[in-house]
């Protein structure tokens, strides 16, 4: 079995000239073949993700000047781990024998089926 396991997320919007907004896409991803019995579980991990925020917020005249900036400003970082953890279990599927549960009499009322 071929496995490409994949994370995406929004790094940043850009807005155009007209006004619209763009999403600018970061994408992780991996790819791997495993062997696995039916019915047995895997488990894939590894792709980790660290993003890290450093917001300012303040007074928009007073938070920019040289000295007494600080006081009318706030600085917030903010630092954030994400890990995707993929758990498969595999089963086999045979075309040529039909799963228990799955005949046309479990579905059909009897009333419609035809009688042989």
């Amino acid at each position: 079995m071929k496995i490409k396991p994949e994370a995406s997320s929004v790094r940043e919007t850009v807005t155009t000239a007209l006004g619209s907004r763009i999403p600018i896409v970061q994408t992780s991803e991996a790819e791997t073949v495993i062997k696995i019995k039916d019915g047995a579980t895997i488990m894939l991990g590894g792709m980790l993700e660290t993003t890290k925020k450093d917001n300012i917020a303040g007074l928009p005249g007073l938070s920019r000047m040289p000295f007494l900036g600080p006081l009318f400003s706030s600085r917030d970082k903010e630092t954030k781990k994400s890990e995707l953890v993929v758990f498969i279990t595999p089963h086999i599927i045979r075309g040529d024998v039909a799963k228990k549960g799955s005949e046309p009499e479990d579905f059909v009322p009897p009333q419609l089926c035809l009688k042989n």
